[in-house]
């Protein structure tokens, strides 16, 4: 009886080195924008929006280097959190501005009220 073993290896040093990392770091880096003070739009929206476009490049690069399957595999999922966690970062963001506004806003009625209540 004649028996063949193949021994399949799989190099996992490439990907992290050009997705897992990158990744992580575009992530990392949009959570930057939590420590931004929340009246700095322009800075938070920079960064947010630089941050997925990156990854959007990134996995666009990924798909010429990766066989073409018709599923979803590990790497897949991983570029789909992180996403989830890029757009998470802009979510939070567009609400904590519009809440800024909106106290705002309330704000000065209330002293407008106060004020017009102290005038009469």
């Amino acid at each position: 009886m004649l028996r063949v073993d193949f021994v399949l290896k799989r190099h996992m040093g490439y990907y992290i080195l050009q997705v897992y990392v990158p990744s992580s770091m575009l992530v990392m880096l949009s959570w930057v924008s939590f420590f931004i003070h929340r009246e700095a739009t322009a800075d938070r929206v920079n960064i947010g929006v630089m941050t997925f476009l990156s990854l959007a490049t990134l996995s666009f690069d990924i798909r010429n280097y990766t066989a073409v399957v018709p599923y979803l595999t590990a790497l897949d999922w991983f570029v789909i959190m992180a996403y989830a966690f890029l757009l998470a970062s802009l979510l939070q963001f567009a609400f904590v501005h519009y809440f800024t506004k909106v106290k705002i806003i309330l704000i000065i009625i209330f002293f407008c009220e106060i004020n017009f209540i102290y005038i009469i």
